[in-house]
């Protein structure tokens, strides 16, 4: 309980008269609350206010699994999405591979051609 001014006037005098020094009556007497907000706390209120940080820790705890579960699920979509781009690539892959090879045959089929033509030219005059 907090001492009143008044209550707590007649230690600080007693005191004053005992000893020379104020600045230690007014160490001796910080020990005891000046107001109502200055209190100690109960046991109860103590206990009170640590189930009320445990049951916010409990809550903080069920959110991070939430949270660990939702990135779990995204991590497997992410694999999904990687093998995805994995067949998109290998079938890009493949169509190049089969331009590349006709191109490559219409080039060479040309250039047969050609000679053919230049040689044909070249005999007949």
């Amino acid at each position: 309980m907090a001492l009143t001014e008044r209550s707590r006037a007649a230690p600080y005098r007693g005191l004053s008269d005992m000893l020379d020094d104020e600045e230690a009556v007014g160490e001796m007497l910080s020990n005891f609350a000046a107001r109502d907000i200055d209190e100690p706390a109960s046991r109860d209120f103590v206990d009170a206010r640590i189930a009320n940080v445990e049951a916010r820790i409990a809550e903080v705890r069920g959110e991070v699994a939430e949270v660990r579960g939702e990135v779990a699920g995204i991590r497997g979509e992410v694999v999904g999405v990687g093998g995805a781009m994995a067949s998109l690539e290998q079938r890009l892959m493949t169509a190049m591979h089969a331009e590349m090879r006709t191109m490559t045959q219409w080039t060479i089929g040309s250039m047969v051609a050609f000679v053919g033509i230049l040689v044909a030219v070249g005999l007949i005059r």
